[in-house]
Order: C-alpha cells, then sequence, then structure tokens
C-alpha cells in the first residue's frame, strides 16, 4: 500500500517537473502531427544519441528560486496534558549562475585514446531557515557562491579539478551528513579512516589508467539496446499519457514535444493514475479516499502561473529542452486539514487554523544538445600537473 501512495505521489511530482501551460518556449512554425508519428520520431532520436561517435550537452539560462513559510503542527508535553501547538517555518533557496557542459568525443571507438571527454560545472547557491516554536526562534543561512568544478578524461586517465575551495566544503558536509562511516570519498585527496569524519582536501588530481581498451567502445552494442529497451518504456508511458502533451512538426526536419498541465489537467493527470493503479491492485476504499483527498488539496492549493517544457529533436538525436515553471500555494492550515480531520476544528485553536501557508517555486532552463563535429572538447592545458590521490589507511573502529 506505501508503494501505491508512493507511485501516486511520484506521479503528481513528476507531472509539475515536465509540465506546460503557457505555449511560450515553443518554437513558431509548427504543424500539429499525431503524438504517435511525434514518438516514432522521438525513438529514433534517442536510438540515435552518439551513433557518430560523439554528444554533448550545455546548460543555458538556468534559474531556480523557492521559498517558503509554513506552520507545521506538533504535540508538546510542557503540562501534564499534551498540547497542540504550530512551528513556524521560513525557508529559501536560490540558485543563479548556474553553468554546466559535458562534451565526449570517440564513444564508438576501440581506441583509449580517441576517448575525450570534459565536465564543467559552476554557480552559486543560496539557502537559509529560521524555525519558531513557543516564541524561540532559530535560524540558519548558508553561502555557496562562486562555486566551479571540472572533470575530464583523456589518453586513458581520469582529471578532477577540485581546486574551488567552498566546492570542497560543499562536499564535505555532503559526504559527512549521508555517511560518515562508510569509507564513500576515498582518493582525491580525502582523508578517510572508520569514526572519523571524510575530509576531502583542494588540489587538481588524476587517477591513471581508468579507462581501458577492454572497456571499449564505450557506447557498444550492449548499452545501444538498453537504450532502445529503456526508450520502449519511456514511449509505452508517452503513449498512455498522451493527452497530456502536443507534438509538432517543422520544415527543418525538427520535431518538438509540448508538455501541458494546468490546474485541471492535473487533477485529471492524477486521477487517471489513481484509476489505473485501482485497476491493477486491490486498493483498500479508505486508500482510495485518502488519495482522492491529496488529489483534491493539490488541485485546490496549487496555482500554476506558468508550468510548460518542450523537447526539440529530429531523427539525429535531441536539440534542445526548454523548461519554465512557476507554482505557487498561499491558504491556510486550516484549509488544508480541515478536508482531511473532521475534528479540526476542535483539535486546534482558531488562530492555529487561521496559521498562513505560502510556497512558491520558480526554475527555468535551456539545455542544448550536440553531436558530430559541433562536440568541441576542451581539456585544461595543465593536466600534467594533476597529482595522484593519497589516502590514509582505514582503520576498523566497531
Amino acid at each position: 500500500m506505501k508503494k501505491q501512495h508512493f507511485i501516486l505521489l511520484s506521479t503528481s511530482l513528476l507531472a509539475l517537473a515536465s509540465c506546460g501551460g503557457t505555449g511560450a518556449l515553443l518554437p513558431s512554425g509548427g504543424t500539429s502531427i499525431d503524438q504517435a508519428e511525434g514518438i516514432k520520431h522521438l525513438s529514433t532520436a534517442v536510438s540515435s544519441v552518439g551513433s557518430d561517435g560523439a554528444f554533448g550537452v550545455k546548460l543555458n539560462n538556468f534559474a531556480l528560486n523557492a521559498t517558503a513559510d509554513v506552520n507545521i503542527p506538533s504535540v508538546s508535553m510542557t503540562t501534564d496534558m499534551p498540547t497542540m501547538t504550530m512551528t513556524s517555518v521560513q525557508a529559501s533557496f536560490d540558485a543563479s549562475d548556474v553553468t554546466f557542459s559535458a562534451m565526449a568525443q570517440g564513444l564508438k571507438s576501440t581506441d583509449v585514446s580517441a576517448v575525450k571527454a570534459a565536465v564543467d560545472f559552476g554557480g552559486s547557491f543560496k539557502a537559509s531557515v529560521a524555525m519558531g516554536m513557543s516564541g524561540v526562534t532559530t535560524s540558519s543561512a548558508i553561502d555557496y557562491s562562486g562555486l566551479s568544478l571540472g572533470a575530464y578524461v583523456s589518453e586513458g586517465n581520469a582529471y578532477l579539478n577540485l581546486s574551488n575551495g567552498k566546492v570542497v566544503d560543499l562536499l564535505n558536509t555532503v559526504i559527512n551528513l549521508s555517511s560518515s562511516r562508510s569509507g564513500y570519498g576515498s582518493g582525491y585527496g580525502a582523508d578517510v579512516s572508520y569514526g572519523t569524519s571524510t575530509k576531502l582536501t583542494a588540489g587538481k588530481y588524476v587517477s591513471k589508467g581508468v579507462l581501458t581498451q577492454s572497456m571499449l567502445p564505450l557506447l557498444s552494442d550492449s548499452v545501444e539496446a538498453q537504450i532502445t529497451s529503456a526508450m520502449s518504456n519511456a514511449s509505452a508511458y508517452l503513449t498512455a499519457y498522451k493527452d497530456y502533451f502536443k507534438t509538432y512538426s517543422y520544415s527543418n526536419g525538427n520535431y518538438a514535444i509540448d508538455f501541458s498541465l494546468t490546474n485541471d489537467s492535473l487533477k485529471a493527470l492524477l486521477t487517471q493514475t489513481l484509476s489505473s493503479l485501482a485497476a491493477s491492485s486491490s486498493i483498500q476504499s479508505d486508500m482510495n479516499s485518502a488519495f482522492t483527498t491529496y488529489i483534491g488539496l493539490i488541485s485546490n492549493f496549487l496555482k500554476i502561473n506558468a508550468c510548460q517544457e518542450v523537447l526539440v529533436y529530429n531523427d539525429k538525436g535531441p536539440v534542445s529542452l526548454a523548461y519554465n515553471v512557476d507554482i505557487a500555494v498561499n491558504t491556510t492550515f486550516g484549509d488544508i486539514v480541515s478536508p482531511m480531520m473532521s475534528s479540526a476544528s476542535s483539535t486546534f485553536t482558531a488562530e492555529q487554523l487561521a496559521a498562513v501557508e505560502k510556497v512558491t517555486y520558480k526554475s527555468s532552463y535551456n539545455f542544448s544538445f550536440l553531436s558530430g563535429a559541433d562536440v568541441k572538447v576542451t581539456l585544461p592545458t595543465d593536466l600534467s600537473t594533476y597529482t595522484e590521490p593519497t589516502s590514509s589507511p582505514a582503520t576498523a573502529e566497531i
């Protein structure tokens, strides 16, 4: 049952991650075509990725901003009798100046020296959170501005530019939060021992001989078969949900899929997903009712100001992927809890029920895809100065 609930939740989140409404990102001059034809050409595009031995992707104009001003109920035991209290949370996250590119050549080659790749990333991330309960507020903030990271493959060696101090600080934080005892992160300047924190050190590192002739070609027949199989599954999914996107053809040989969701179509999509789950499994009536309530909450309180994703492609491969989302929730705690809890008015005070719940999420980006001679792998000129990583011996502490 938990798995079924997760599927419904995941579907709703994926719907928000690939939705549309305004049509502003769709190239002009297209002719509407049947979705089946568009899906057929998409399969051809995916199967053609890397067929000429080179492929690249570049991120442009990425922006993300999210804010939350919410109130969360909790039980307090400050007296002999438990009382319901509210914890206020104000949070924000902002990503700016984000750049990313990944270029690879020699994907079909069996010559190690012909395989080259470059991945470069940069950006700034800021976040803050303040929590208030019983008149006491605690707050914290992080600022990872000016991040940069590079990874490269040349002559069978793997190179990592980890010289940016803020990247190192961020990676150390993430690694130690996720698994301080797993030994993950060894190498590339990591000081690893069980029972102590993992510590990455800034620097430029090389691991020699990571790519051997026996591993080539990278884009082998078996890998291509896996891609074809995955696309077949994706095609079946797209066919089942073809009412939620439109397809177009262009005189230059391009095609486009415009994913389109409004508040009404989002509700319809979630309802269709619920019906599919009910038809394929035994969902108890109480869970069915809970899902229906969940769908109602989303459709009632989620406002889609702008939501669109457009994929442009041709029979040689993908061309571009554009995305723009602006959604918000602006309601009260009472409006959310009352449909799910008949005793809400007696459980919570009028002040608690009137607490404001606000969430905003804005995100946009554009990916461009490259192939053939358009793929340019630019390697740093100082690769000879990169050093092999060292790590301290791990000692088991049980």
